[in-house]
């Protein structure tokens, strides 16, 4: 997968993510059964942990991108290694 295609396609799911979870809190503060601060302290500790999980599929990610962008330069230095032979190869034969 091209790297662009993989972080539009992270972009998508993070939107997404952030649209559920401020759904979920939405509806939480509204049916929630216990006290304003233990709601808030709920919300804050669910909060951190979703913030720690997209950090981490975020390094994940960028470690992949990284990855696959390496893959793809040096990819590109052999081809134009091979060019540059061919290329001296036809100027020498003449």
């Amino acid at each position: 997968m091209q790297a662009w295609l993989l972080i539009d396609y992270i972009k998508k799911i993070m939107k997404r993510a952030v649209y559920l979870i401020l759904t979920g809190i939405a509806f939480g503060v509204l049916i929630a059964p216990r006290k304003g601060s233990e709601t808030r302290r709920k919300l804050v500790k669910g909060f951190r942990n979703w913030k720690d999980d997209m950090i981490s599929q975020a390094n994940e990610t960028a470690s992949t991108v990284v990855s696959e962008g390496k893959d793809m330069l040096n990819k590109g230095k052999n081809l134009a290694d091979q060019a540059k032979k061919e290329i001296r190869t036809e100027m020498n034969k003449e």
